[in-house]
């Protein structure tokens, strides 16, 4: 219905109800609330190819369950996604995966089918216990831009303490530094932070990447990620 037809409906409807008080404002809420909120929705369009990540499609589906696909994704949600049990952070390290992403070691491809056969364990780039030993705020170290898939061994080598000393231990174990850069930029993980240690800078510069492929996935860009609220959150626009 076209707005024009939808005015014309609306007149018509209270007409027939004579003006009632009541009925009107029952209406009005029924456009507020329902009319609205559909409004700001659209219908997904999917299109699927043998590589498309089976959480991607999930994580439409949990959209479209919850009332919609909205056109707008907030920025500020990345800091939200922090367990497994989303599915919104499962596309999103899908996503990872699907950029060829491989272990700070071995440099082995962090594929979808490693990570289901528990091969891989999800690592905090700066550190659990080094973020906490910083007092760093935990909505930024523990959501998914702190996080990347890594092998079972590689995690529990690297242990809890600073980026820089964990990657100067790499290194050590004969792994050159440029493949070790290549293997942090298949995360979207900038070396330069890490060696570092510049927490803020890393995320704002990994939460930009993030939310790029998100764009490039969804085919839609991001808006609001030079917003005043990211901007206090994250120092920078990402």
């Amino acid at each position: 219905m076209d707005s024009v037809k939808a005015t014309q409906w609306q007149i018509g409807y209270m007409q027939y109800h004579q003006g009632d008080q009541d009925v009107c404002q029952e209406y009005l809420k029924f456009i507020e609330k329902i009319i609205a909120q559909v409004s700001r929705y659209q219908i997904p369009v999917i299109s699927l190819d043998k590589e498309t990540p089976r959480e991607a499609v999930c994580q439409v589906f949990e959209n479209v369950n919850q009332g919609g696909v909205s056109s707008y994704f907030n920025p500020m949600r990345l800091l939200m996604l922090q367990t497994r049990r989303s599915a919104a952070y499962k596309g999103v390290m899908a996503l990872i995966m699907k950029n060829h992403s491989r272990d700070f070691i071995s440099g082995q491809e962090m594929d979808i089918a490693l990570y289901k056969a528990s091969g891989i364990d999800i690592h905090h780039i700066f550190p659990k216990a080094y973020c906490m030993s910083k007092g760093y705020d935990n909505i930024k170290w523990d959501s998914i831009i702190n996080k990347t898939p890594i092998s079972y061994s590689t995690n529990r080598e690297i242990g809890g303490v600073a980026p820089s000393i964990y990657l100067s231990r790499i290194e050590k174990k004969k792994v050159e530094q440029g493949d070790l850069r290549d293997f942090l930029a298949s995360h979207w993980i900038d070396m330069d932070d890490c060696m570092t240690d510049d927490f803020e800078q890393f995320i704002a510069h990994r939460a930009g990447k993030i939310l790029d492929a998100i764009a490039i996935a969804t085919g839609k860009p991001i808006s609001g990620r030079d917003s005043e609220e990211v901007i206090k959150t994250f120092g920078v626009n990402i």
